[in-house]
């Protein structure tokens, strides 16, 4: 396996780091038929391991304890072993926690998002993954972490494309239960080109596109009429290429109608506000992923190792959670993604999917970074 050096070599007004680039001379087609990623250039997120770097999880306190990492991760091996070309890591928050720009960035100073101004707030645990492939034409793709939406953030404010597994997957830290890998690419076909070769279990064939649009009334009409007309012209052309129309639908009515009976009667809306299951338990994973940091760094240096107030409080959630609630919570939301999928979208053998949803993420306002974070 390759061990990666990190490249002591900075620009020529000494502001800035150089990146090493491998010329893709290297690698005709006879290399790409035996290693498909062969001359892809790519970032990978240091949540990550790679085999000769500094895992440093953007906190001071980790890299005091730790040194270079002896051995990559299960898959930064993979990628590797497919002829990737690993680049460099990418900047994220101090142990892939929701920080936000800059106020709440302490050891390490966040990305620029390369985006309109070039001020506006990167947003997420991804950033350094979103903000190098929207900055660097010469970088082919970019290997997220994403456990909480991060990658979504990245999407909202650089723009690449995204694909990200719904179950858990190869990432180091922190959240055994919830951290998947993402891929960002440029276009679509290049997204559908290492999906295809780096994630198992992917169906690649399909002879029918999804019958059914559904639409949540849960979450539309949006408050921002601009963001409606484009969801409504982007539904449309969504409608004609199926040649169906959308379905209107209420979450909390559909409930109702036929609720899962682990539910025991309680409303949908009662059933998540009861029991939080989705955040408590993967703020139980956030804390205990690194209980093994914290009893280290203070056997070593006689102090606890600072942290951001951002993850102090999810580590408070998650110290809170005993490992029987942690089970329920996990069983609990394994009921209400049996109900979504049976209820909605169900596995298709034709079309994958029997529906489409169509659902809103954030709001297209400015953020800016200098701006305080509550």
């Amino acid at each position: 396996m390759l061990r990666y050096l990190p490249l002591p070599a900075l620009s020529s007004n000494g502001l800035w780091k150089k990146i090493a680039v491998p010329s893709r001379l290297y690698t005709g087609h006879e290399v790409q038929n035996q290693k498909p990623l062969a001359g892809a250039r790519m970032g990978i997120k240091d949540i990550f391991r790679l085999e000769g770097t500094q895992l440093t999880m953007m906190n001071r306190p980790w890299t005091e304890l730790h040194g270079p990492d002896e051995e990559s991760a299960a898959y930064t091996k993979k990628l590797i072993a497919l002829g990737a070309v690993i680049v460099g890591k990418t900047k994220m928050t101090s142990f892939a926690s929701p920080e936000e720009a800059t106020d709440q960035w302490i050891d390490f100073h966040c990305p620029v998002n390369p985006r309109g101004d070039r001020y506006q707030s990167p947003s997420s645990s991804s950033t350094g993954a979103g903000t190098s492939l929207a900055g660097y034409s010469w970088l082919d793709f970019s290997v997220a972490g994403d456990s909480a939406g991060s990658g979504y953030q990245s999407i909202l404010r650089m723009h690449p494309y995204l694909f990200r597994r719904i179950v858990s997957t190869l990432a180091n830290y922190p959240n055994r239960e919830f951290d998947t890998v993402g891929h960002f690419a440029r276009n679509l076909r290049d997204l559908h080109y290492i999906v295809s070769h780096t994630f198992e279990n992917i169906p690649q064939d399909f002879s029918k596109f999804p019958s059914k649009i559904l639409y949540p009334l849960e979450f539309y009409p949006l408050k921002n009429s601009k963001q409606q007309d484009l969801t409504e012209e982007f539904v449309a052309i969504l409608e004609e290429f199926l040649g169906v129309k959308r379905t209107p639908f209420s979450f909390v009515e559909e409930w109702e109608k036929s609720p899962p009976k682990q539910a025991e009667g309680l409303p949908l809306l009662k059933y998540t506000e009861k029991n939080q299951s989705a955040f408590w338990a993967l703020c139980y994973d956030y804390y205990h992923g690194f209980d093994v940091f914290r009893d280290d760094y203070k056997a070593k240096f006689g102090k606890d190792a600072f942290t951001s107030s951002v993850v102090r409080f999810r580590w408070d959630v998650g110290k809170q959670v005993t490992p029987k609630e942690y089970d329920e919570y996990l069983r609990q939301l394994e009921v209400f993604r049996e109900w979504f999928s049976e209820k909605f979208m169900r596995p298709d053998s034709e079309s994958l999917s029997s529906a489409i949803l169509v659902m809103p993420y954030g709001e297209p306002d400015p953020e800016y970074r200098d701006e305080p974070n509550p």
